[in-house]
């Protein structure tokens, strides 16, 4: 017998009762606890524990003074991306604490399965939102670029040029080579002090950074692969928010909470992939009593490697590459500082530093632990 825990082992909801797991928010063992640490599949006890070593990866606590002035538009916008990753937090937890899995038990050739009936479809704005956050995000190394020539020309770039500046991003070192001969500007040759930190920071050229996107999804035990630099998963969410649609689905991953080895479980559907309705998830030998935190979140989809990952964190990780590692390079040449996330954009007109000295420090991501904490409260992790 399969069974789903909503909190704890003493609270669980047999496959085949009238109110099966996820059947909405009238429910009584409605899963908040569970699907809530789901929307953003992650950890909180242990993150929290070490935030300076796991997310604060290299983040400047100095005033960014550093910044010139035709930089803050930067730095707004990268603020306002972090606006929308905390949108994209509540609207993907409000869509996963109603429990939108539709589940129900059918038992066949000697064992008992975990069949998925229906999911609840996830809000549109949940792409809209993305798209925007993707959008300004992609937008702040053009706009660097073009501000940083200007600010060694001192004068502006015409119109007609202006709209030709672009940071690119290439893999291929000959594809980069053959942007270079079209570059409008001098600047932004490699052998220019701009053009050279545009080519410091290319993919081809920069494959420590490979691992920044492993070690912030929790892929640690593959090696990298094509794709999982942030300057091309950028570049492939921006096409496809451009040309397609991201796409979202459901995902989830399971734990085991029963005496039961997981081994004796089997699994019909891949961990952290795609859930499609009228799949079996898992099934037990019939007989067999068996607990499992089935945990859904709304996921997208990497155009680099089909995986599927929490949108908050696929943000988080293009902002902080972004704050930390890109936009200080193409300004200073180091990473000896980094551009804050929490920079208020609605309060009284003030100096633009005096906003970026008071600017707090922590990305959305990481500012829904506390939350996530909260909600499961003492439940084993």
């Amino acid at each position: 017998m399969l069974s789903q825990v909503s909190r704890a082992a003493s609270e669980r909801l047999l496959v085949g009762t009238a109110c099966s797991l996820g059947s909405g928010p009238s429910c009584p063992q409605c899963p908040l606890r569970v699907t809530a640490l789901a929307a953003c599949n992650v950890r909180p006890r242990s993150m929290i524990s070490s935030p300076g070593k796991t997310y604060h990866r290299g983040m400047s606590q100095s005033p960014p003074d550093w910044l010139p002035d035709s930089l803050v538009p930067v730095a707004y916008k990268l603020a306002r991306a972090d606006e929308l990753a905390w949108e994209i937090f509540t609207i993907a937890i409000g869509w996963s604490s109603k429990g939108p899995l539709h589940l129900e038990s059918r038992i066949a050739n000697g064992r008992e399965f975990v069949h998925l009936r229906g999911i609840d479809p996830i809000p549109p704005i949940l792409s809209l939102v993305l798209g925007d956050a993707i959008n300004q995000l992609r937008s702040t190394l053009d706009h660097a670029v073009l501000a940083l020539i200007e600010d060694f020309r001192q004068e502006s770039i015409p119109e007609s040029v202006a709209h030709r500046v672009n940071f690119p991003i290439y893999e291929d070192r000959e594809k980069f080579d053959r942007w270079v001969q079209r570059a409008p500007l001098a600047e932004m040759a490699p052998d220019a002090e701009i053009g050279h930190r545009i080519f410091q920071l290319q993919p081809f050229n920069d494959l420590h950074e490979t691992h920044f996107v492993m070690s912030r999804t929790n892929a640690d035990s593959r090696h990298p692969g094509p794709g999982d630099h942030p300057l091309l998963l950028l570049q492939a969410y921006s096409n496809n928010d451009k040309h397609r649609r991201l796409v979202l689905s459901a995902a989830r991953n399971v734990v085991t909470t029963s005496s039961v080895s997981f081994d004796q479980i089997e699994q019909h559907t891949p961990e952290d992939g795609e859930l499609v309705a009228g799949t079996d998830l898992y099934s037990v030998r019939a007989g067999t009593t068996a607990v499992l935190d089935l945990n859904p979140y709304a996921a997208i989809r990497r155009p680099t490697t089909g995986s599927w990952q929490p949108p908050g964190r696929e943000i988080w990780l293009l902002h902080s590459y972004l704050a930390e590692r890109a936009l200080p390079i193409l300004s200073t040449g180091t990473t000896d500082h980094s551009i804050p996330p929490q920079i208020d954009l609605r309060g009284p007109e003030i100096d633009p530093y005096q906003r970026l000295r008071e600017a707090g420090r922590t990305y959305a991501f990481q500012r829904t632990f506390p939350m996530i904490s909260k909600l499961l409260g003492d439940r084993p992790m």
